[in-house]
């Protein structure tokens, strides 16, 4: 159990994944106060929790975090990022991490958790069969989304060498759930989802109340450097089709269909390469660090992330409908 003071602020409370983890938090005995920060005031949660607007990018971010921490004494920094629900922020992670980083070193916290994502790894012919923590980060890639994470882990990499303080890198599998909407649940839940002909490549995600309990646990313990936080067990494109009743429509190269335009709707923000990788390499991370160092056990499977994923849209579909 950490000594820190029990004091945690939550950058990005606001999201599916921030929220699931303040309502967590409320009921943990290792914490005391939460501030559940966002670029709108989150609502909704315990009446305990103090809640505010507060923008990263923000000019008077840095002055006004700062002082919210001394008042409220934080001991716990966590920022969510990417896992927030805003897509015109999804290639703005570098930019976010430095403002925290900036933060960071005029006001120290004991301990900060960074949410990363296993897409850095960038999927690239020769990668081994699963991805380790020590497998290198992709230096270049076609897609500026996965770029700008790239980019946002090294300047995470560069402040910890200049910190003694714990720094938690959280690299999250594509989060699934009912309540998630990212470029993979909108790619997974279309009528008519477009594949690869040939290929069928694994899908591996994290259901979204599993990634909250990751956090919770690095608020918990101590745990500096980087961890995976993956479901148990990867599927084939195709199984996890049919798990949500979905129509493969195959094409014959990656370029001669307009993927762009299926793939994409005018307020997804993450670009088409992101999943064209995915056709073509293998993509799996292994989560045996977090699971003997953080005690991580995701209580959902992949399978059991997809279930959940298609059974509820549907539900939610279906209700509305009737509502209408």
């Amino acid at each position: 159990m950490s000594l820190t003071s029990k004091s945690v602020a939550i950058l990005g409370a606001g999201g599916v994944v921030g929220r699931a983890l303040v309502k967590s938090l409320v009921e943990n005995s290792a914490v005391d106060n939460i501030l559940a920060l966002d670029t709108r005031k989150p609502t909704g949660l315990p009446r305990s929790v103090k809640c505010f607007a507060l923008d990263v990018l923000a000019d008077g971010f840095v002055d006004r975090l700062a002082g919210m921490i001394d008042d409220a004494d934080v001991g716990t920094l966590i920022h969510l990022g990417y896992l927030s629900d805003q897509p015109d922020r999804q290639e703005r992670q570098t930019e976010e991490t430095q403002r925290v980083v900036e933060l960071l070193t005029r006001r120290p916290v004991s301990k900060t958790v960074f949410a990363g994502t296993t897409l850095v790894y960038g999927a690239l012919p020769g990668d081994p069969s699963h991805l380790y923590e020590t497998t290198p980060i992709v230096e270049e890639h076609e897609s500026k989304w996965v770029c700008d994470k790239v980019r946002a882990e090294k300047v995470i990499q560069n402040f910890v060498m200049e910190t003694d303080e714990t720094i938690t890198v959280l690299r999250f599998a594509p989060v699934l759930g009912p309540n998630i909407r990212n470029f993979l649940s909108e790619y997974l839940y279309r009528n008519a989802v477009p594949t690869v002909k040939g290929l069928d490549p694994q899908v591996q995600v994290i259901h979204e109340l599993d990634a909250a309990r990751a956090c919770e646990l690095a608020v918990e313990g101590d745990y500096d450097g980087i961890f995976n936080i993956v479901a148990h067990g990867a599927l084939p494109l195709s199984v996890s089709l049919r798990i949500g009743r979905r129509r493969s429509t195959p094409v014959n190269t990656l370029s001669a269909y307009p993927l762009t335009q299926l793939l994409w709707d005018n307020e997804i923000v993450e670009t088409p390469e992101v999943l064209l990788d995915l056709f073509k390499y293998l993509w799996v991370a292994d989560g045996r660090k977090a699971s003997e160092s953080m005690e991580f056990h995701p209580q959902r499977s992949t399978r059991e992330a997809l279930e959940d994923f298609y059974r509820t849209r549907a539900a939610n579909e279906a209700a509305a409908a009737a509502a209408g």
